[in-house]
């Protein structure tokens, strides 16, 4: 999994480039939500793939990692103020 802050069109199909080079044939199913021309990224990678949209749960369970891994930033700040 590739996590980063901002996700352009050229970043995404880096990510997918360094997948069929890890000798990945091909994908046949996607879940992407709400990413900008994402799907017309995976088809010229990996053609032809299936799109799909989440559902809401999974979603739900995005925006939960998104905040846990905020969370986790700011003890990671925290703790870097500690005297060790």
């Amino acid at each position: 999994m590739w996590l980063v802050g901002n996700e352009s069109v050229k970043y995404r199909l880096g990510v997918l480039n360094e997948i069929k080079h890890r000798n990945v044939e091909d994908i046949k199913i996607v879940s992407v939500d709400g990413l900008t021309r994402f799907g017309d990224t995976i088809d010229v990678v990996f053609p032809p793939t299936e799109i799909q949209r989440p559902s809401g749960t999974l979603h739900y369970e995005v925006c939960e990692l998104q905040r846990f891994q905020a969370l986790c930033k700011g003890f990671e700040r925290s703790l870097s103020g500690c005297n060790r």
